[in-house]
């Protein structure tokens, strides 16, 4: 529950025009979080986790309408 209050937090305090909206149910994709929440898919949020070849742990935050750039990825990251 303290996740959700930090980021509420952050969003207020950062002026960012988002609502969290808790899920009913578990979803798996992105298509069926937005069908479940009522709202197009580009109104979702989706956290998508990697491991590099190092081992290091690496979340992108997408749109939910959107796929992973690798290339993109890899750059900021500095490795695959």
């Amino acid at each position: 529950m303290k996740d959700y209050i930090d980021l509420q937090e952050f969003i207020r305090k950062n002026k960012i025009p988002a609502e969290i909206m808790p899920m009913p149910s578990h979803t798996k994709t992105a298509q069926q979080a937005a069908d479940v929440l009522g709202v197009d898919i580009k109104n979702i949020v989706k956290s998508v986790v990697f491991t590099t070849k190092s081992g290091a742990v690496v979340i992108a935050i997408v749109n939910g309408g959107k796929k992973v750039s690798f290339e993109k990825l890899e750059k900021t990251v500095g490795e695959t």
